[in-house]
């Protein structure tokens, strides 16, 4: 996440709040610190962090620096209006998690000294009540706030005019209907801000747009879109090859109620370095989402498809050691999603634990009378260690049950197990995790297989999600087209091998 450097920046909010604690069980303090001022510095680009620089007097930083604060929650307080005075507009600015990076207190005398908090926000609101506008029928305008994807970035073409007015022409654009039945709108959001020598900046941000009749919605009803939205990204993000994610939103209803949401309890991504390795086509992006999406639906959203997604989305900046660990292990936990509805985890199961318990005394019994093993107790300790292994199905047996189940051809990759000509994958694996250093020499081979791992990964999570692997960018007829490693990984297993 982008800094924010308010030093030299004029605050977007100067509030009154109250602090209030968390206690070590997690649940907040009964007692609160009234009349915190605090400077409020909202981020100019999107992805960039909010800062709170709260300004406090001598007893509230002793009270802070006594406590050790390093989390609490925040909200402002409302000024003290006149006697039959009504506001036609109140704002409330409030978090629930708050992070404290640093508070310090500067004395220039005994009487004179500075004090100041400066910390971070996870959740931060910002709602403003104004009188409504009197709409015959109630109305929403909300607007997600989403990281870069290009794949559902709307097509625009841009002419600027002899006045130097600019505009911007939508050619091309992806709409989208959650399981909420939200119908989102993806575009995009062109914003300025003044440069240095009168120079004019700009982007411009995604966004997923949509409106709503007859409903005037609250900051809970949209919050809770979030799951659905986030589901849909993820997706987009696995067709994408790099993550996209919600960092925000905001919404106006007619009801004077109108809102602007940070959401920061999410990790954003940096951006992306290849912009031209992506797994779906742009011209499959809308039959692909609406396949995926529904399908993952149709299998009740599983936390294992979910999980395995997040570890398969290359993640910028990581070593090839850890994108081959993480990919191994979306491959595992997609195993393991099939091993549970094909019942494939154990050869004996919970109601032939009596049959099992026979058949391990009989192994031990085994065991301890061979002759190779009667005289040596620490041999007999280590085989004992292992028998309960022999319980559960091995990972080579599902593995090659899952592949036959979903129809899923990988005989043209780099073999995952058992492979009598070099290693396999499944081998590599296992030397990663147990420290094995590969020198420069073999390097290249590490990132072949790590391709090749991931392109499997890919093909059974596309069958999975109900996607045709002829029109994706791991059908074999477009990696031996395109991808050089594709080609030679025979060599390079030999090379790993030797």
């Amino acid at each position: 996440m982008k800094k924010l450097n308010f030093e030299n920046r004029k605050e977007d909010y100067l509030i009154n709040t109250k602090i209030t604690q968390y206690l070590e069980n997690g649940d907040k303090d009964n007692t609160s610190v009234e009349n915190v001022l605090c400077k409020v510095y909202l981020p100019i680009k999107v992805i960039d962090s909010i800062s709170l620089a709260f300004h406090l007097t001598d007893e509230q930083y002793r009270i802070f620096d006594h406590d050790k604060l390093w989390r609490c929650a925040m909200e402002s307080i409302e000024n003290n209006f006149p006697e039959h005075y009504v506001p036609h507009h109140t704002t409330k600015i409030s978090a629930e998690n708050v992070y404290i990076h640093h508070l310090n207190n500067t004395s220039w005398s005994f009487a004179i000294s500075e004090s100041q908090m400066i910390a971070e926000p996870i959740d931060l609101k910002i709602e403003h009540f104004r009188s409504p506008d009197g709409a015959e029928v109630s109305k929403t305008f909300g607007r997600f706030w989403l990281t870069p994807n290009k794949l559902i970035s709307p097509g625009q073409s841009r002419s600027t005019s002899y006045t130097g007015d600019v505009k911007v022409k939508t050619v091309w654009k992806v709409d989208f209907t959650l399981e909420n039945s939200l119908n989102l709108k993806f575009s995009k959001r062109h914003r300025y801000r003044d440069g240095e020598d009168d120079e004019k900046i700009s982007w411009s941000e995604l966004v997923a747009d949509y409106e709503l009749e007859g409903k005037a919605q609250n900051f809970e009803d949209v919050y809770s879109s979030l799951g659905d939205l986030d589901d849909l990204l993820r997706i987009s993000s696995l067709a994408q090859r790099h993550s996209c994610v919600c960092v925000g939103f905001d919404i106006v209803n007619t009801e004077g109620y109108i809102l602007d949401f940070y959401r920061r309890n999410i990790s954003i991504p940096s951006s992306k370095r290849n912009d031209h390795d992506e797994l779906i086509d742009i011209q499959h992006i809308k039959e692909f989402l609406n396949t995926a999406y529904h399908k993952f639906i149709e299998i009740e959203r599983n936390d294992l498809i979910r999980q395995a997604i997040n570890y398969t989305i290359p993640r910028e900046g990581r070593t090839v050691e850890n994108s081959f660990i993480s990919l191994y292990s979306a491959l595992e936990t997609l195993i393991l999603y099939f091993r549970k509805n094909a019942n494939l985890e154990f050869v004996f199961t919970e109601e032939e634990n009596k049959e099992w318990k026979h058949f391990d005394r009989i192994v031990r019994q085994l065991i301890k009378r061979h002759p190779l093993l009667k005289n040596d107790k620490t041999k007999r300790k280590r085989l004992y260690n292992n028998i309960p292994a022999l319980k559960r199905i091995s990972f080579r047996a599902a593995f090659e049950e899952c592949f036959k189940f979903y129809d899923v051809d990988i005989t043209d990759l780099w073999a995952v197990t058992g492979n009598n000509k070099g290693w396999s994958l499944s081998t590599i694996r296992n030397k990663l995790v147990h420290g094995e250093h590969f020198d420069s020499t073999r390097r290249h081979s590490i990132v072949a297989a790590k391709s090749h791992l991931q392109w499997i990964v890919e093909r059974l999570l596309l069958k999975i999600l109900g996607w045709d692997i002829s029109k994706s960018n791991v059908s074999s007829e477009y990696l031996a087209r395109v991808m050089h490693d594709y080609k030679d990984w025979k060599s390079d297993q030999k090379l790993l091998s030797e």
